[in-house]
């Protein structure tokens, strides 16, 4: 299994019950879930190993996108404690555990709060993502 397939597996596990996407949001917009996630994860950099010799490992570097949407603001009052729930939920299963591909301690890097996405004018949508790192 990959450390992109791990990691989306993990996800999964940390918000049981919310869509989680691998990347590219498959669906349209009309008919987006009111609560999803998008995990961004390259394949990760090759760790320089003695010269003439390949890689000795990988370091890897992904984000994690968290949306909550509602159909009017009357509606919204609960999107944030929504994404920082989630936000939340993710960080602590994730950084309980270790990276499946190479078993390296995931760390927790950096964290936005949530954020209004005022370029879909439809519904209000807040959102907010975090980065993790594992580093052999």
């Amino acid at each position: 299994m990959s450390a992109q397939d791990s990691l989306l597996e993990m996800v999964k596990a940390a918000i049981p019950g919310i869509k989680v996407y691998d990347g590219i949001i498959t669906d349209k917009e009309a008919t987006l879930p009111a609560r999803y996630a998008v995990l961004y994860a390259p394949p990760g950099l090759a760790v320089a190993g003695d010269v003439g010799v390949t890689a000795s490992g990988r370091n890897y570097e992904w984000s994690i996108t968290h949306v909550a949407a509602a159909p009017d603001a009357a509606a919204a009052g609960e999107l944030r404690w929504q994404v920082q729930w989630a936000q939340k939920r993710v960080s602590d299963y994730l950084t309980a555990r270790r990276l499946t591909a190479g078993g390296q301690k995931i760390q927790h890097i950096h964290a936005e709060p949530p954020s209004r996405d005022e370029q879909i004018p439809a519904r209000v949508v807040l959102y907010a993502s975090d980065k993790f790192q594992a580093l052999t």
